[in-house]
């Protein structure tokens, strides 16, 4: 660790990380920086367009580029109203055949399915200005300005999203194929196609949040990258000065540690309680598809759709738990970052800098939903193995 005497850490723990750091602001970016380069009409922002379009249509969503329709409320009121008619159904349809397990087994997966969706959106639309700040706040400069060339995280971070999107849609597309229409077809399941049609609205809501998180995963990577090369110098600069471009570049780090922490937690304030419900319901739906596998009567098309169906719940718990791991993970690295500097060359009021980020990254990001559960591998391997 940086030389600190011992009698000194935990005041300046308690007061350093906690006042001078905020305090610490950014009046105006350095000059070195750079904005991002990624696709050409693709940013951080418009890169969940998809998602957001699809929950506009159903009038869950309203934004900077979706404004309010007239007919908005309309909208969510009958798309309300069509999910809790077929959740209501589903639940009378349990009762009613109650000594047929594989019916029992196909619409409580529907219900349950509905509910853990309508929850999210519930959450959506209860806090959707401040969820309109949140994600409009990818637009400032802070999170997309990068300070050394080569740091290409976040454009990457876009790509790969992009391609995982298109893979979650095309296993919700089988799985839609394969629950839906084929038993609909045959006559085996009565579930009107509109109710199916009204769920692309849950896996919009579910890339909306992962995509969210794994730009913020990438902006730590890209965090993390700045504080280890911030003492990069210039030979033919002079001391004083390169000195102060390290400490621009500090300052910059800290504004951008502290949106970081900021966008995170507005997430968590709006979608905690929503995740929680997700993951409980769906033990529930894993522990009815195990038991409906261990059942000798059942169809090929039931096995088919059952097996699809919780892959895809796995990948849905899954893509969060993974990437509040990284979340996690990336943030306990940055005082090793600030340590992996040259910040022994530094003047003592840069290395001062330098011991109030390493006290303040003390404090791991981390994603706790309900007050029971983190976003983390422990929570996947314990759902997985229920």
């Amino acid at each position: 660790m940086l030389p600190v005497h011992e009698e000194s850490a935990d005041f300046a723990a308690e007061n350093l990380s906690r006042n001078r750091y905020r305090k610490t602001r950014v009046s105006a970016v350095p000059r070195e920086l750079h904005r991002i380069g990624v696709f050409p009409d693709i940013t951080q922002y418009n890169a969940l367009n998809l998602e957001r379009k699809i929950l506009w249509i159903f009038g869950f969503y309203s934004g900077k580029n979706y404004s309010i329709r007239k007919y908005r409320n309309i909208s969510s009121i009958v798309s309300s109203c069509f999910s809790l008619t077929f959740i209501t159904g589903m639940a009378l349809k349990v009762i009613e055949y109650e000594d047929d397990l594989e019916t029992i087994f196909q619409t409580a997966h529907a219900c349950i399915t509905s509910i853990t969706g309508a929850i999210k959106l519930f959450c959506l639309y209860r806090a959707l200005p401040h969820f309109n700040n949140l994600e409009e706040s990818l637009i400032n400069p802070i999170f997309n300005l990068e300070i050394f060339d080569g740091t290409n995280f976040i454009a990457k971070a876009i790509k790969e999203y992009l391609s995982f999107s298109k893979f979650y849609w095309t296993m919700v597309c089988i799985t839609f194929l394969l629950y839906g229409v084929f038993p609909v077809m045959i006559g085996e399941i009565p579930i009107p196609i509109c109710i199916l049609i009204l769920s692309c609205s849950y896996p919009g809501i579910e890339l909306i949040l992962f995509g969210l998180f794994y730009l913020m995963s990438a902006q730590l990577d890209t965090l993390n990258y700045n504080l280890t090369h911030s003492t990069r110098r210039n030979a033919e600069d002079n001391l004083q000065g390169e000195e102060l471009k390290i400490q621009d570049r500090l300052k910059c780090c800290i504004e951008h540690h502290l949106a970081i922490i900021e966008f995170i937690n507005g997430i968590k304030e709006i979608f905690s309680f929503g995740i929680f419900a997700q993951i409980v319901l769906n033990v529930l739906i894993i522990c009815m598809s195990a038991l409906q596998f261990l059942r000798n009567s059942v169809t090929i098309v039931t096995m088919l759709s059952s097996v699809m169906y919780t892959l895809t719940i796995l990948t849905q718990i899954g893509m969060l738990c993974w990437v509040g791991q990284n979340i996690t993970t990336k943030s306990s690295l940055i005082g090793e970052s600030c340590y992996m500097s040259e910040w022994y060359t530094c003047s003592t009021s840069t290395r001062r800098m330098f011991f109030i980020i390493i006290e303040k990254s003390k404090v791991v990001i981390s994603f706790k939903v309900g007050n029971f559960f983190e976003l983390s591998f422990k929570t996947f391997i314990m759902v997985g193995t229920v």
